[in-house]
């Protein structure tokens, strides 16, 4: 997410105990940065998520989801046969998608108004270097904020002066 992790639940529920779980947490933002549309091969996420773990593994990954099923509730996980995860379609908005739609569609000023800082901002999950690709959009999005900003700056609002930004 743009700025610090943040989740809510449409209905109003508590669901801030997935962001005490950091690797629960980071599994759901990496299905939901996949997109409702594209499952992921369970295969993959254990080697992405466990790969210090022996057989227990796929256990673990079990886990995870049946955590994130309870805590969210039914409807946002979603599985298609044994071997393939995902999130249900429209279960879960994420604002990097929703900046990156903005920015490619030339709609700055929305994108500029979703930017609420670096990706995954304070949140921290250890992972070894070869992991950390799963997570590596800050940079673009940096990119594209600089682009947005400058062009907010130099195209004034309706009330002829550019939007305050704060550092």
């Amino acid at each position: 997410t743009l700025g610090a992790l943040d989740l809510s639940a449409s209905d109003g529920r508590d669901v801030r105990a997935v962001l005490r779980q950091p690797k629960r947490c980071a599994l759901l933002v990496y299905l939901a940065l996949a997109g409702s549309e594209q499952f992921r091969r369970r295969d993959t996420v254990v080697a992405l998520f466990w790969p210090e773990r022996d057989g227990s593994s796929t256990r673990a990954l079990r886990q995870a989801l049946t955590f994130l099923r309870r805590e969210l509730g039914v409807g946002i996980v979603a599985t298609r046969g044994e071997e393939e995860i995902g999130l249900e379609p429209g279960a879960v908005s994420i604002d990097v998608r929703e900046f990156e739609r903005s920015c490619d569609t030339g709609n700055h000023a929305d994108a500029f108004a979703l930017y609420r800082g670096d990706f995954l901002d304070g949140f921290f999950y250890p992972m070894p270097d070869r992991r950390s690709s799963i997570f590596s959009s800050a940079s673009a999005h940096a990119d594209a904020v600089d682009a947005v900003s400058r062009e907010q700056i130099a195209s004034p609002t309706a009330s002829g002066s550019a939007p305050a930004r704060s550092a």
